[in-house]
């Protein structure tokens, strides 16, 4: 009788074993970093500090951010029936006393800040922009070799994608 007990036990004991494990782990639930969301913040009319040395304007922030996370910088461009937001970098026309200046914006960041960069071949006396920063999670950005499942190039997929409620952008004022 005890050979039969112990024989049932380690059969229960290996049927909760093989039952809790599972060959699908390899699916997308297990790789996303399920805490992080995304977040969105808008810097409006932003005055770009000029270098005369390195014949660039330039923004640079403070912003923290979180092990993984990266950012997208998109530039307000225009009024089409609401806004309009391209992703840096980007080359766009800034418009100031009916006077156009081609510029080239782009941005880089770090764990602890970001700076955005503009520069062309003339100079504007002033440059002001408006900006949208969407904090992403960064487990994103590890599609290698994969199409992204977003394109982070439309403003508004990016929302949707990540379910950002435009409601609640935060506006951090100049």
């Amino acid at each position: 009788m005890k050979k039969f007990f112990s024989l049932v036990i380690l059969v229960l004991s290996f049927g909760l074993v093989f039952t809790h494990c599972s060959s699908d782990d390899d699916n997308d639930y297990y790789r996303e970093d399920r805490d992080t969301v995304a977040e969105i913040y808008e810097f409006p009319n932003q005055i770009f500090l000029y270098d005369p040395a390195l014949d660039e304007f330039y923004l640079r922030y403070d912003f923290q951010l979180f092990s993984g996370e990266n950012l997208l910088i998109y530039i307000k461009s225009g009024e089409d029936n609401g806004a309009v937001w391209k992703l840096l970098p980007n080359y766009a026309n800034y418009i100031e006393n009916n006077t156009a200046y081609p510029m080239n914006y782009n941005y880089d960041f770090t764990d602890y800040d970001f700076e955005i960069t503009a520069w062309g071949n003339s100079t504007p006396p002033n440059l002001v922009a408006t900006f949208r920063v969407v904090v992403i999670p960064g487990y994103f950005a590890q599609y290698k070799g994969a199409a992204p499942p977003v394109d982070y190039n439309d403003y508004h997929a990016v929302i949707d994608y990540f379910k950002i409620d435009e409601s609640k952008i935060k506006v951090l004022k100049p």
